[in-house]
């Protein structure tokens, strides 16, 4: 629907980013109300984890568009076609830091509505990996009336709850919940939980098909993070973690009380004592990488 561009800020004196809707929308009234909407839900959000919206402007005669500021780095699904998949306490750095920014959207009476590897921006500056959620496309809020499109599920189906697909009027955080469970999966396996190779295929197995565990693609993985994706995974939105912040905490201690010893799958191995996780996660925020378990596995096709 839109296009984003770099560009430099005159007025501003810095470099941005320029989301631009697409020339074929630009004369259809819903899709300009949606992204003006995109950029008065992105600016709600207060957050060092979120992406910030400078401008927002939808001239008469001409496409609307929003600048926002431009981001180092890359987007996690790129960084792990380059790198595979994330050490455990990569994976706990971004989940943890996705939680804070998701728990700001909810706190703001928004919902995201689209977590994925794609939309979250990831960057090593000056030692420091930080994360940065982007791309309130589909996003809405609790207090706003909806478009006549919203009746419609929207989103990317791999990341989509079994009520975003079913009952996609009836606004719920626990979306970005099932979101955030999803790309929490697929850092550490490469893999998304649910699966197929058509639209149709993957909504059903998100809404009826069964739940692969994660240990069944990585043999550094066990009961303890199988237990939290079935929670995760339940068809039951009442059974699943209430919040972003219980399943990074959940997420959290599955893998630090997984086994005594954490061994990588690979030739090349550090072994990381379970009890010193939580003391990498912590330092590693600041400096990373002090340890680090390379792990090459290969991506899903």
């Amino acid at each position: 629907m839109g296009n984003v561009w770099s560009a430099h800020h005159r007025f501003l004196g810095r470099d941005v980013a320029v989301k631009v809707l697409s020339d074929a929308f630009s004369g259809i009234e819903e899709f300009r109300a949606r992204l003006v909407r995109e950029a008065r839900l992105t600016a709600r959000v207060d957050s060092p984890h979120v992406v910030r919206v400078l401008d927002c402007k939808a001239p008469e005669n001409a496409s609307p568009y929003i600048v926002l500021e431009k981001l180092d780095g890359e987007d996690l699904a790129t960084r792990m076609d380059r790198a595979g998949v994330l050490s455990v306490p990569e994976a706990q750095i971004v989940v943890r830091q996705l939680s804070r920014a998701l728990a700001a959207v909810h706190e703001a009476g928004v919902v995201h509505g689209d977590v994925k590897p794609e939309n979250v921006v990831v960057s090593d500056g000056e030692g420091a990996l930080r994360v940065k959620l982007i791309d309130f496309g589909v996003a809405r809020a609790k207090d706003e009336a909806p478009f006549a499109s919203d009746v419609h599920p929207s989103g990317t189906p791999s990341a989509m709850s079994p009520e975003q697909i079913c009952a996609p009027t009836e606004i719920s955080n626990h979306w970005d919940v099932w979101g955030l469970a999803a790309l929490a999966y697929t850092v550490l396996t490469g893999r998304s939980p649910f699966d197929g190779d058509s639209i149709e295929s993957i909504l059903y197995a998100t809404t009826q098909g069964p739940r692969i565990a994660p240990s069944t693609f990585r043999s550094d993985l066990g009961p303890a993070v199988d237990a939290l994706f079935e929670r995760a995974f339940s068809r039951d939105a009442a059974e699943r973690h209430a919040s972003v912040t219980e399943f990074a905490d959940a997420f959290d201690a599955a893998l630090d009380a997984e086994n005594e010893i954490v061994q990588a799958p690979s030739s090349d191995r550090t072994i990381i004592a379970i009890g010193q996780i939580s003391e990498v996660r912590e330092r590693a925020e600041t400096v990373l990488p002090l340890v680090r378990r390379k792990v090459r596995a290969p991506l899903a096709a």
